[in-house]
């Protein structure tokens, strides 16, 4: 949450609120960017990918161990 500072409180509390500050100019999003920030809001999808992704890499590591495996029986 964000704090006000006391200048700002008391000017809302007169009922004179400044309008929104505009002076910055943002790109619009490319729809990759605005999927992949709201995929990363999501917590459940963000621990999804993770397990998704120990169970690829451990997939590739017991490959490569079995090539190594065959190989190694193979020459003998």
């Amino acid at each position: 949450m964000l704090k006000r500072s006391l200048n700002q409180t008391s000017e809302a509390s007169k009922g004179s609120v400044s309008p929104p500050s505009t002076n910055f100019v943002s790109q619009p999003e490319t729809l990759t960017q605005e999927a992949w920030r709201k995929f990363r809001r999501n917590r459940q999808a963000m621990f999804g990918m993770v397990i998704l992704l120990i169970i690829v890499l451990r997939d590739f590591q017991r490959i490569n161990h079995s090539k190594k495996t065959r190989d190694r029986f193979s020459q003998e």
